[in-house]
Order: C-alpha cells, then structure tokens, then sequence
C-alpha cells in the first residue's frame, strides 16, 4: 500500500512523495476522506517518481474526481510541485489569498531583484540573489490550469460531514496556513512546526515582520491544544506543545546570541552577522556548507536582524553601501 492510514473517525492517510534536499527525503501530503468526499493537502515535489507515487497512492483510496479537492499549505516547491499533474481543472484548489498573492510576487522580476539587492546590502555574495531568483521562479502552479478558491484564517473547508478551520501559521511563508478539525483535534500543520528541523523562515520584501508573525502562530497554535500533529516533513511524533516551545526557545537564543556578538563587535556587517552565529548544519567551516544552504542560512539571518531593529535592541546604517549594526544602549 501506498497510500497508509493513520487516523479513523475522521478517516486520514498519508502518501509519502520523495523529495531530495538538505535535511528531508520526502513530503507527508495527506488525503482526508468523509462521506464520499476527499481532501488532498499537499502534493509534493515535482518528479514522475513522485508523481506515480502519489497517483497510484490516489487510485488506492478510489477517490471520486468530482467530489475531491485540493488545500495547499503554503507555494514552496515541494508543496505545490505536483499540482499541475495531479489537479484536474474541474476540482477547486484551495489557498491563502496572501500565500496566492506571495506566489504571483515570486513571478515578478522586480520583486525578485529586491531579494538579491537586500542580500548584497547586508555584505553577502552577489551569487545569492541569482540562487533565491531561481529558488524562488519555481515556487509557482499554473493558475490558468485550476479552479483556484482564495481562502481566510477562520473559514472553514467541508469535507462531507467534516469542517476544517483555516488557521493563520505564517512564518516560514507569510501565507502559510493550516487546517484544523476540532472534533477530533488533528491539526494538518505543513511546515509550521516539524520535529525532524526547525523550520527556515526567509527575508521576503515587504514581510520584516517574519520572525514576529511565526512568534504569534507558534502560539495561536499552541492556544488550540491539538491532539495530534500531522506535518510535512519526517515521521510524525507526539507532544507538539513540548516542540513548540522548542522552537521558541530556539529562535529567541538565536536574537540573543546575535545582540550578544553585535554589542562584542559592533559595525558587523549583516553577514559577518550571520555566520557567528550558531547554526545547526554538519559542518565545521562556513565554505563547506552548500552554497544555496549559505543563502538561506543567511536569508534567515536576515530576518533575525529585522526583528531585533524592529525591537530597537540594535540599529542598522549604512557605510559604503554596506549595512553594519550597533547595539541600542
């Protein structure tokens, strides 16, 4: 069997699509199943591996086309890779409208200019801009293809007799959304919160405020008590409370670890910034770390600079066309 059954009363099962990157070999999408009608969350990245996989895993259940649908947590590659191939144009794909409107920016030459300028700015290599361009280029479906349904924290999606309640999980996307379903208290969290790694949140122009709203979600989350986590990413677990305040404990060490050395060495440069800090990869030299990681890793960094002069902990000037930064006292 492809497609595996994790949940009963409300029925739920996993197909997992492969997916080759730094830390993960697969995507967990998931099919939720309720008086002949079917969710699909997620489909995966984009491979005819992952495709037969997820087809046939589709064909085990014997779904219904008419009465089967599509939610997508957030548009990163692995999440919506698949989307094209699998989605019929009659069936509704439902998203975030601020995730859909990230996805249209991600097409948008300008936009994707910003992301390497700002990066260049903080004292990274001009190669960066290119890698988060291309990264981001495929971050993308075909709208022309779907019958896409522009969704809302707190709008419910009905599945048969089952009502599942958007949840606003932005951070590691500023769209990023989950499903909820109360009764029987199964929270569908893509990668929100993951047990396997902490989730990457990325600088994206016009979203300063990443590391704030993933704060936010992370305890709106935790506000709902969910019985079970059903994430994206490696073997699901228990005790989704516990990792939440992990990973908040995590990112705020990090902010206090950056304040720390910019106050040790004030005038760092946003870079110089990011790599002394502590980051959790198997390498011991900076040079040895895969160059599209380094992006990201200091994608990330970016954003932790943004919190902390939002917070007016350190102030950010300009020198030479490079940004350093100086601790408030």
């Amino acid at each position: 069997m492809i497609a595996h059954q994790i949940h009963t009363s409300p029925d739920v099962f996993l197909v997992r699509v492969p997916f080759k990157n730094f830390a993960t070999n697969e995507t967990n999408c998931y099919v939720v199943r309720s008086e002949g009608e079917a969710l699909v969350i997620d489909v995966g990245a984009p491979s005819d591996d992952g495709f037969e996989i997820l087809k046939n895993g589709l064909a085990e259940l014997a779904l219904d086309p008419a009465r089967t649908s599509f939610f997508v947590t957030h548009t990163h590659l692995d999440h919506i890779g698949l989307l094209d191939r699998i989605a019929q144009p009659f069936q509704k794909v439902y998203l975030t409208a601020r995730e859909h409107h990230v996805m249209r920016l991600s097409q948008v030459s300008d936009w994707l200019d910003m992301i390497g300028d700002r990066m260049v700015a903080e004292g990274c290599p001009d190669t960066y801009g290119e890698i988060a361009r291309k990264a981001h280029e495929g971050d993308v479906f075909d709208e022309s293809r779907h019958d896409v349904a522009l969704v809302y924290p707190g709008d419910a999606l009905q599945v048969g007799e089952l009502s599942l309640r958007v949840v606003d999980t932005a951070g590691h996307t500023p769209g990023h959304a989950s499903l909820y379903e109360p009764e029987s208290g199964l929270l569908f969290g893509g990668d929100h919160i993951l047990f396997k790694l902490s989730p990457g949140i990325e600088f994206l122009p016009g979203y300063d405020d990443a590391l704030a709203q993933y704060f936010s979600s992370l305890q709106r989350v935790r506000s709902i008590h969910p019985v079970a986590l059903l994430h994206s990413h490696g073997p699901l677990r228990k005790g989704v409370r516990d990792r939440i305040d992990y990973l908040s404990a995590h990112h705020r060490e990090r902010l206090h670890e950056a304040l720390r050395n910019i106050t040790a060495h004030p005038g760092m440069t946003g870079e110089e910034t990011v790599r002394s800090l502590t980051w959790n990869v198997p390498h011991d030299a900076w040079e040895d770390i895969d160059i599209r990681q380094r992006r990201y890793i200091s994608s990330e960094g970016i954003v932790y600079l943004s919190y902390l002069r939002a917070s007016h902990a350190v102030a950010r000037e300009m020198k030479d066309g490079v940004a350093r930064y100086y601790p408030n006292r």
